[in-house]
């Protein structure tokens, strides 16, 4: 292997797309998923994929927001501490079925949290605030017209747009679509995903330091991420660093998948055989070599038959970039979103300066540590180090073009689930 190792490094040297072409590249290049329906008890985190309009009123009806006596305003308008008003109790009266009654002046029915008032009741007086008197309850202070009455139709009106297309279905998402009565609905399937971890030394085992093999670690963090991002993983599996195994699995998997991710065996080394070989052997339509992210800038990709094959680096600040700055991406465009990273940012002020001279005109992931909107700069050795990441909750962006941000600027501190979650202000107790 080692004779005449670097003949082919002319074949392997980067290129370095800007993000911004990769995104337009890959908008032209890979397909959205097919639309499917399925039962809505099945559908959190899938993406929808028609817009959701209310079937009938929410409420159907004039509901209680608590246990209390529904009356009539009128028969309030004078009420007070020192002129109480004493209306009668309607006994008899089932007060999941109140709707059912026609109130008259001078009554009170009693209702049950959630369930219609009588026909002509516009206030609900909670239990505790009033004083029973045998038949009669006695009312001191005077309510507004329907306090306590969720009005028919004040949450959502029948035909009313309720969901639009696009929003990936979260529990409350699936509560609001069993509540409105669906129970199917169209949504885009989950993208169907291979992950090829290439290496002589992997094993999908634990770390042994006596052992020359190294765990593929990498690939439960992408498993976890493209699972939280709507995708199904179908296969995983271990090739040795040999072009013939590489590329023989990637044409076995390319038919079943719509996305297949190989790890490692991504560099310029002699046993980086992943780009060359697949390069010669797919000869795809489109590619890049080298993305200006940093870490990452390693990450390469093959559009083959409208799929990407993406080359994911194998140190881990290396393939974790990939995923936030173009796996996630990809993954949430063939489910019909955005082709943009996925995570959000909030506004924090830099408790010290960051200076990153190399690679000045590419995008930079520095990470963070915010406490009580204080970010702190992470001491980072290098991709190979998990150490930064672990004791970072969150990351900033260096624009290409800028070298240094200074002390006391405000920048975004950026978060992107499941690894790098919003940050928590601890609360003493």
């Amino acid at each position: 292997m080692f004779k005449n190792c670097f003949e082919n490094i002319q074949e392997k040297k980067y290129s370095y797309i800007d993000l911004k072409d990769l995104y337009d590249l890959l908008r032209t290049s890979i397909s959205r998923v097919d639309i499917v329906k399925i039962n809505v008890k099945e559908s959190v985190g899938y993406v929808l994929a028609e817009e959701i309009k209310a079937k009938y009123n929410r409420p159907l009806y004039d509901i209680s927001h608590l246990d209390g006596f529904a009356v009539k305003y009128d028969d309030l308008i004078h009420a007070s501490k020192y002129n109480p008003v004493k209306l009668r109790i309607v006994n008899g009266i089932d007060p999941r079925r109140a709707g059912e009654y026609e109130l008259k002046n001078g009554e009170a029915v009693f209702v049950e949290t959630g369930y219609p008032v009588p026909v002509n009741a516009d206030v609900v007086i909670p239990v505790e605030d009033v004083t029973v008197d045998h038949n009669y309850i006695i009312v001191d202070k005077l309510y507004s017209r329907y306090a306590n009455v969720f009005r028919e139709g004040s949450d959502f009106r029948e035909n009313e747009s309720v969901l639009k297309y696009g929003i990936r279905i979260t529990p409350l998402i699936q509560k609001v679509l069993i509540d409105m009565g669906y129970e199917t609905i169209r949504v885009y399937r989950k993208p169907r995903i291979s992950i090829i971890n290439v290496g002589d030394e992997l094993i999908d085992d634990f770390y042994k330091p006596e052992s020359d093999k190294l765990p593929v670690s990498t690939m439960w963090i992408d498993k976890h991420v493209f699972e939280y991002y709507g995708s199904e993983i179908i296969e995983t599996s271990i090739v040795p660093d040999d072009s013939t195994a590489i590329v023989n699995k990637v044409f076995e998997s390319i038919d079943k998948s719509d996305l297949i991710v190989t790890i490692g065996g991504a560099s310029l080394g002699p046993r980086d055989l992943v780009w060359t070989s697949l390069y010669r052997e797919l000869k795809p339509s489109k590619w890049w070599r080298g993305v200006k992210t940093l870490p990452g800038r390693v990450t390469s990709g093959l559009i083959v038959n409208g799929k990407l094959v993406l080359i994911q680096p194998g140190l881990p600040q290396s393939s974790i970039v990939s995923l936030i700055f173009i796996a996630t991406p990809v993954v949430e465009y063939m489910q019909g979103l955005d082709l943009k990273p996925a995570y959000s940012c909030i506004e924090v002020c830099l408790a010290e300066d960051i200076v990153f001279s190399k690679f000045i005109d590419f995008y930079r992931v520095v990470f963070l540590n915010v406490v009580e909107n204080k970010a702190y700069v992470v001491k980072n050795l290098g991709s190979y180090y998990l150490n930064p990441m672990v004791n970072s909750n969150s990351f900033t962006i260096l624009e290409p073009g800028f070298e240094r941000i200074r002390e006391n600027s405000v920048v975004n501190a950026c978060f992107y689930p499941p690894l790098f979650q919003p940050v928590r202000n601890r609360v003493l107790v």
